[in-house]
């Protein structure tokens, strides 16, 4: 990744800065006070969407190793970002 110029500007990596459970962007979602975003996990919380991250290991692609976790959220990168949940690395 950090030799491939091509990888960087298409692919990002992200450091988690906080474990990311319900108690905690309950907690993040309300100090935010967006109103949109509470809106947002409110319904994401009421089909039950939070229960079910699709967790997997990324396979070798594109000449890198892979070998890293990607793990799937029903809220956004953005929205992580802005919640401090995640930085870009």
């Amino acid at each position: 990744y950090e030799n491939n110029e091509a990888m960087q500007k298409t692919y990002k990596r992200y450091e988690v800065t906080e474990d990311i459970n319900m108690e905690s962007i309950d907690r993040k979602v309300r100090m935010s006070g967006d109103n949109k975003l509470i809106e947002k996990i409110e319904g994401l919380k009421a089909k039950n969407e939070f229960h079910s991250p699709k967790i997997g290991k990324i396979s070798p692609h594109f000449e890198q190793e892979g070998k890293g976790t990607q793990i799937k959220l029903p809220i956004s990168i953005e929205n992580l970002i802005q919640l401090g949940f995640i930085k870009q690395i």
